[in-house]
């Protein structure tokens, strides 16, 4: 008998240790949802000016704005120095992107203190674009990109290329776009995923 009542004092210890460490990482993973950018701070965006936004788990910090931005998301793009496709490349390889001048809600990493302006080209996903894997293809990433505007609807965009080829490209649904094509588009990564979520979750607050 004594046995027995050993064995589940130990059973019980053992359920107890499991129930509560269960319970810790639910908390932790609360915690760090709770840490989320809530929508009432989003709809309070002023136009004209960025935030701290932050989203995930674990929270990641990006730039939330409200207001003028290059998007850059499909533009065609001319390398500017040397070749953009004899890989690898130098690590200051640039293509000149022409992008659209948008007002909205856009998304980009960094430089908050920057505001909202057309001369940074920033993140937002249109209506009716997908994306499309393009493994060999020169990574023109503008995200962050400083800009020149040629007039109140387009801008000049100057875009480092990365040194290894592999990026993903949007492009309108039901086209096929040419992976040779030179063209701004996103690192293949999951940061790239999760940069569209925070935008997205962005924008659902201000439908909300």
């Amino acid at each position: 008998m004594p046995r027995l009542s050993h064995a589940l004092c130990s059973r019980k210890r053992h359920v107890m240790q499991l129930t509560l460490a269960v319970g810790m990482l639910l908390g932790l993973a609360q915690l760090a949802h709770s840490q989320d950018t809530t929508c009432s701070a989003v709809r309070a965006l002023k136009p004209g000016t960025c935030m701290t936004y932050t989203y995930g788990l674990p929270p990641v910090p990006y730039t939330l704005c409200n207001g003028p931005f290059s998007l850059c998301t499909t533009a065609q793009c001319t390398c500017k120095t040397g070749n953009c496709t004899h890989f690898p490349l130098p690590q200051d390889t640039t293509a000149a992107c022409t992008c659209n001048v948008e007002t909205g809600l856009s998304i980009r990493m960094g430089a908050v203190e920057e505001g909202s302006v057309s001369t940074i080209s920033n993140f937002a996903l249109a209506a009716g674009l997908g994306m499309k894997e393009c493994s060999q293809a020169p990574l023109v990433n503008c995200l962050g990109a400083k800009c020149t505007t040629t007039d109140n609807q387009t801008s000049s965009c100057t875009c480092p290329v990365a040194s290894q080829p592999g990026q993903l490209i949007l492009e309108p649904v039901g086209t096929d776009v040419s992976c040779n094509e030179l063209r701004s588009g996103a690192p293949i990564s999951p940061k790239t995923k999760l940069l569209d979520q925070a935008y997205q979750a962005a924008v659902n607050c201000t439908r909300s």
